[in-house]
């Protein structure tokens, strides 16, 4: 359960008692693979006082800041957010002290440092929703896709890639046969898995960004990976050409790929298994936007000819353009 966060001041204090032990506790708190269960799409860090640490936590939208004290169930960190808000990269500090309390342990938190009332109620809110999906994670259930990742109502390129980053992390955590068929001719569970880092790898590559070497679960790979060739890109911007599918081809293609990609892709994995997989509204529709003529210079090869369907709307249609069958 968690207790009524208080905001006061310019700071918020609050403590969760979560069913589990201490040291379960922590992990959720330190691991990125267990980070990535509960409040972020991606998640580093380097744990250890003035280690680095960054959270894609819904598209958009990076959390990050430097360890500042970590040991004996005590973890603080600078916090903030990359852009150009009023809380920026390591200005405020969260402060997380764990005690044991019989079976359960007691999480007492406080975020201190606002710069303003605004932003420390904003995160008051935001902490109450993490909080509660911290509970389920430590506690060993499944916090399922995070809502707040299913993308902004108007969004861009990169903002998109991402919201079909988290719904297809998700998925990849909830696969238990990695030998499964999908939909893809000839691609086991295992092979799309690999397809999908290698597609990252030079997508990225195009834009001259340098991607990590990950280890940990699939998911955690596929999060970092597809993170970084997001955050990537991002920075590099959209103008002129790059060297892909020719030695001319716009900058705008890679990035488009990769969302591209990873919605079809998330699809496919899904449907390997017998799981949902629903994006938002303004993913569909920017989807259905920008991804046809992508679809028909692939059919080639890349795709195979579309399902004819005329009953079938939003998503579903744009599956069948891509040669998938969702009935």
């Amino acid at each position: 359960m968690s207790d009524t966060t208080v905001a006061h001041d310019l700071e918020i204090s609050t403590s969760v008692l979560i069913h589990a032990s201490r040291e379960r506790v922590w992990r959720s708190l330190t691991d990125p693979d267990r980070i990535e269960r509960w409040m972020a799409i991606a998640a580093t860090m380097e744990l250890r006082p003035g280690g680095a640490y960054e959270w894609l936590v819904t598209p958009g939208n990076r959390a990050a800041g430097t360890v500042r004290e970590v040991g004996d169930g005590r973890l603080v960190l600078g916090f903030g957010w990359h852009g150009d808000g009023p809380v920026q990269p390591d200005q405020t500090e969260i402060v997380i002290q764990l005690h044991d309390a019989g079976d359960h342990t007691r999480v007492e938190f406080r975020h201190l440092g606002f710069p303003d009332p605004e932003s420390r109620d904003q995160h008051a809110s935001g902490w109450e929703h993490y909080h509660e999906r911290l509970r389920q994670e430590a506690e060993g259930g499944d916090p399922g896709l995070d809502p707040w990742t299913v993308g902004p109502d108007t969004p861009d390129v990169f903002s998109a890639a991402e919201a079909a980053l988290a719904a297809t992390v998700a998925v990849t955590r909830s696969l238990a046969d990695l030998d499964a068929a999908t939909p893809c001719t000839d691609f086991r569970v295992v092979d799309l898995l690999a397809h999908l880092e290698g597609a990252l790898r030079t997508l990225g590559a195009a834009g001259g960004i340098e991607l990590p070497e990950p280890d940990g679960s699939p998911a955690h790979r596929l999060a970092r990976l597809g993170a970084a060739a997001i955050a990537g890109w991002r920075a590099r911007g959209t103008e002129g050409t790059v060297e892909l599918l020719g030695p001319d081809t716009p900058a705008t293609v890679p990035p488009t790929v990769i969302f591209e990609e990873l919605l079809l892709h998330g699809w496919d994995l899904a449907r390997s298994h017998d799981l949902a997989f629903e994006p938002g509204p303004s993913i569909v529709e920017f989807a259905q936007r920008h991804l046809p003529d992508l679809i028909e210079l692939g059919r080639d090869g890349r795709f195979a000819p579309p399902v004819d369907d005329a009953d079938l709307i939003g998503f579903d249609a744009l599956l069948a353009l891509a040669g998938r069958d969702p009935r």
